[in-house]
């Protein structure tokens, strides 16, 4: 069965990922951590983090019984990154077909995009713009010093939230712009 191994943030052991016919099982040090029945899972969300070091795309599979996260990248230590779209790919697409197939007839959402990232980066937008307006309404050229880069700030955060609205996929076909 697929197999998939990321380290998912800086301070935390490496996690395996296993898909079997019916469960996806993430295993921390050799031991099971959590399990998800495939049967029970009510939504797959992929959606793309701006890049720190390296592009991501996070894989979260949801049941109510808790969910499970899955990251396109490594990080091996800290400041360090390892790209793995090429291993998480087939992964995905292997774990979006298995979920359709155990839960035939029930409804389940494959999301792409949106998060909760996504409201944090138009709140950010929102507060970066306020503090654009504000340095530019003070003296010329200390308020034009701090304008600058709070715009900057406000124009990534707005590219960042327009970037991934939540939109549907079909689980038996990625998006080719899903961790290509």
């Amino acid at each position: 069965m697929p197999t998939y191994a990321a380290k998912r943030l800086q301070l935390e052991a490496e996690s395996a990922f296993e898909l079997t016919a019916d469960r996806l099982t993430r295993s921390v040090g050799g031991a099971p951590h959590q399990q998800l029945a495939l049967a029970e899972v009510s939504r797959v969300r992929i959606s793309y983090m701006p890049p720190d070091i390296v592009q991501c795309w996070i894989c979260t599979v949801t049941t109510p019984r808790g969910s499970v996260w899955i990251p396109s990248a490594t990080y091996p230590a800290v400041g360090q990154a390892q790209d793995q779209r090429g291993a998480f790919r087939p992964f995905v697409q292997a774990l979006t077909i298995a979920i359709a197939d155990q839960t035939a007839g029930r409804p389940v959402v494959f999301e792409r995009g949106g998060g909760r990232t996504r409201l944090v980066y138009l709140l950010l937008a929102i507060a970066a713009g306020v503090m654009t307006a504000s340095a530019a309404l003070m003296s010329f050229p200390f308020g034009l010093l701090l304008a600058t880069p709070f715009g900057a700030l406000a124009w990534m955060f707005w590219r960042f939230w327009r970037r991934a609205p939540p939109t549907v996929f079909d689980p038996r076909a990625l998006p080719a712009d899903i961790a290509p």
